[in-house]
């Protein structure tokens, strides 16, 4: 796939100066799977302060972690190699270290097949975690001890079923055990950012898989608990599926829409508040203003806009 012209001046420039220069993270899975990027990543052995020294305009985003914005014919975030201290809050590193390898500053990331860097000037892709292989045979598979990476960050718990639903990857089994045990760290993890993760998993084309694995692993009960009282409800003769299975399997049959998606996931999860059992089996009267009603708390709390 055809790189654009804006980035690959940008990491001329920095490599012209004397600062090797990389693509890194998404883009370059994305690159690999010959999809679009949604944006471009750059690592730089170059500062903020230097890089700075080599385009007209460029904004200070996050300095204190290595990373400005430089603007060219479209905003480009470049950030400083660097490898992190320990993580004390769930996000944020004790300390940064500048100046490190591409190598070191790849095992600080999340996934394997994020772990990956593209030199888009001479072809050449630093792969030192089997991001490639993985990323072949559709696994996702934590960087190094996936404990220790879902301890650094609690969103990457759901970034995996993130990647579930929009990749269709199998998560590789030490790491899906982990995420299993540390499961519970979602519950620390902001909720606007929790939000943000989950509207992207239920666009994805694979949601159905992804749901499930919320529901398996213990996530969804963090995201969600309102639906896990439907789990192992039964309904009538028309309906095979428990309450739960039901809301997912109709959020799955949605098109790709933020708001279908979750009207098919929400639409029946009041039911678990009240049924009648009756000649054709069980049935829910009322049930669909009572799941209305349950609606705006459950977006709220995930922070979705008012309107």
């Amino acid at each position: 796939m055809k790189i654009p012209e804006t980035v690959l001046e940008c990491i001329r420039v920095l490599w012209e100066a004397g600062y090797p220069s990389y693509l890194v993270g998404g883009s370059v899975r994305d690159l690999l799977l010959d999809r679009e990027p949604e944006d471009y990543d750059i690592a730089t052995v170059a500062t903020p302060e230097q890089v700075t020294a080599l385009f007209p305009r460029v904004i200070p985003t996050g300095v204190e972690f290595g990373t400005v914005t430089v603007v060219l014919d479209r905003p480009l975030e470049v950030t400083t190699l660097r490898s992190d201290g320990a993580y004390r809050d769930g996000r944020h590193p004790s300390s940064v270290k500048f100046g490190c390898s591409v190598e070191e500053d790849l095992a600080r990331r999340d996934f394997t097949v994020n772990a990956m860097a593209l030199n888009p000037l001479t072809g050449t892709l630093v792969d030192p975690w089997g991001g490639r292989l993985d990323l072949s045979n559709k696994i996702l598979r934590a960087v190094g001890e996936p404990q220790e990476r879902f301890r650094e960050d609690g969103l990457r718990l759901l970034r995996a079923a993130r990647f579930v639903s929009q990749l269709g990857f199998q998560i590789e089994e030490k790491t899906l055990q982990a995420l299993m045990q540390e499961a519970g760290r979602l519950q620390g993890v902001a909720r606007e950012r929790r939000g943000h993760e989950f509207s992207l998993l239920l666009v994805g084309p694979n949601v159905r898989a992804a749901l499930e694995l919320l529901v398996d692993t213990g996530l969804m009960a963090s995201l969600i608990p309102e639906l896990m009282e439907g789990k192992g409800l039964k309904q009538g003769r028309l309906h095979p599926d428990d309450v739960l299975g039901h809301n997912i399997r109709t959020c799955s049959l949605t098109p790709p829409d933020l708001k279908l998606r979750l009207a098919g996931l929400l639409h029946d999860v009041g039911k678990y508040q009240g049924w009648t059992e009756g000649p054709y089996g069980r049935y829910f009267p009322g049930h669909a203003t009572r799941s209305a009603a349950l609606i705006p708390e459950i977006l709220s709390r995930l922070c979705f806009k008012k309107r």
